[in-house]
């Protein structure tokens, strides 16, 4: 898996699966990685986003994403790119229009005409190391900038570049980050969506009518979706190794969206996909981990997503319950005398690892270690086997917290012949070490990294970290 071969397919099967599946999804579609050269060498600097405006589709990033040097490129997760031609800046100069020679695979979506002032928003950009996040943004109030610029604040992943775009349940853009606010960890500050409005030359926000006992300045709950929503009970799906597809084709719901929200029992998050009109592979991918009950809610719409509110109103009035899914447990044996050792790894976020390289172990595994920004943390797998061809299968990266909550990485595997007595490999989970954090911390407790090519637990690795107690190793009383 650690040859090119097997890097491309890992790479092809990021690009579609992880996440909320990007190629399903028409606001990750609208998102592009934005490349910089710095002193010759390319950088990731941050994001940029594809509007609709009334005078076509526009990109546009903040300004903060270009102060480390002139940006060159803009490349999609289905590694589609164009060459920056010209940045312009937009109104006093917080956020930057760009000007592309070429086209790529995205898609636009609308400028909202309210702002981002509901709980929580999704909320979708790059990290340094160029991964992409599909997260959300929460703890979302008012500010203005020091020239009177319109803007927000937010609390989303720790680690988010500038030019990460906020959007409403609608899918329309509501805010762009520009920096990251110095008073605590995956804090933001963010343009509104009026303020870009009016830097693009688009007609101004309407202010919305005033609901008697409204807190000021929350935005007001949406209106059902137009054209009426039809809740899908019995779901179309099939597990395949560590893939859960949902599959429309051939459905006669096929030219709406369709939108499935994906719950585990034992996490305090939910994933989601959209199928979009048009889509010409209407599947949705989610990780099957082994053992864990699922809960897939869908429903379609010819004119808009279902958003979160309707799929509460959905369950609380008993239009859907949902498709129960208990994902079988993983056998024991993995095939063609697979042997193997795993752990975590550490390395300075500043340091080049090669994919074939095998990294020590981390000598002591701490609270400090697991949440530094300055550190990646890796899942090392050194293992060997015997195989006749090249064989490719399903590989699922979990980490199983104390509270018995789990964040995966779901990508591919390759038995590969030309390496099969020595295959060394890592995968990257400092984002879902991070993700956990963002949740809940990282309180005392057991944890456990596990591995699953196909439908087979292949190794795991055990870590106990003290709890916060003196009497548990920690410094409270």
């Amino acid at each position: 898996m650690k040859k090119l071969l097997a890097f491309v397919l890992t790479l092809s099967l990021l690009c579609g699966l992880c996440g909320s599946v990007a190629l399903a999804d028409r606001k990750i579609d609208s998102v592009a990685l934005l490349v910089s050269l710095v002193n010759g060498e390319a950088q990731v600097t941050g994001s940029a986003v594809c509007v609709e405006t009334d005078s076509g589709t526009r990109w546009i990033t903040a300004q903060s994403a270009l102060a480390l040097g002139q940006p060159r490129y803009l490349m999609m997760e289905d590694s589609s790119y164009a060459f920056i031609e010209s940045v312009n800046p937009l109104g006093t100069g917080l956020a930057a229009e760009l000007t592309l020679g070429g086209t790529m695979g995205n898609r636009s979506v609308p400028l909202s005409t309210l702002s981002a002032h509901a709980d929580s928003e999704p909320c979708i950009g790059y990290l340094s190391n160029a991964a992409l996040l599909s997260t959300g943004a929460s703890r979302i109030g008012t500010m203005a900038f020091p020239d009177g610029t319109q803007g927000l604040t937010c609390t989303s992943m720790e680690g988010l570049l500038p030019g990460a775009a906020i959007f409403d349940e609608g899918g329309a853009l509501c805010g762009l980050i520009t920096a990251a606010l110095g008073e605590g960890e995956g804090r933001y500050t963010a343009v509104d969506a009026p303020a870009l409005r009016e830097m693009l030359g688009q007609a101004p926000a309407e202010k919305p009518a005033e609901t008697p006992g409204e807190n000021p300045g929350t935005k007001p709950a949406p209106a059902p979706a137009a054209g009426g929503t039809t809740w899908i009970e019995s779901l179309p799906y099939r597990i395949e190794g560590t893939y859960l597809i949902v599959d429309f084709t051939g459905s006669d719901l096929l030219g709406q969206y369709i939108k499935i929200w994906y719950f585990d029992d034992g996490n305090d998050y939910y994933r989601w996909v959209v199928i979009e009109p048009g889509d010409e592979d209407p599947l949705a991918y989610f990780p099957a981990v082994p053992g864990r009950s699922l809960t897939l809610y869908a429903a379609a719409n010819a004119s808009a997503e279902a958003g979160d509110r309707d799929l509460t109103a959905a369950v609380q009035t008993g239009l859907t319950a949902g498709t129960r899914i208990a994902v079988p447990e993983a056998k024991k044996e993995m095939p063609y005398g697979y042997q193997q050792e795993c752990y975590l790894a550490a390395t300075p976020k500043d340091q080049a690892v090669g994919d074939t390289e095998r990294l020590p172990a981390a000598e002591e595994i701490t609270r400090q270690l697991l949440t530094d920004e300055g550190t990646v943390l890796w899942f090392q797998v050194n293992c060997s086997y015997t195989v006749t061809e090249d064989l490719e299968d399903s590989l699922l990266t979990c980490l199983f917290a104390p509270d018995g909550s789990v964040t995966t990485n779901l990508s591919g595997f390759l038995y590969g012949v030309d390496f099969m007595s020595q295959d060394d490999w890592h995968v990257d989970v400092t984002d879902m070490v991070r993700y956990m954090d963002s949740l809940n911390g990282v309180p005392g407790g057991t944890y456990t990294f596990a591995y699953y090519v196909g439908d087979v637990l292949a190794g795991s690795f055990t870590f106990t970290l003290p709890g916060d107690t003196v009497e548990d190793g920690g410094d409270s009383i």
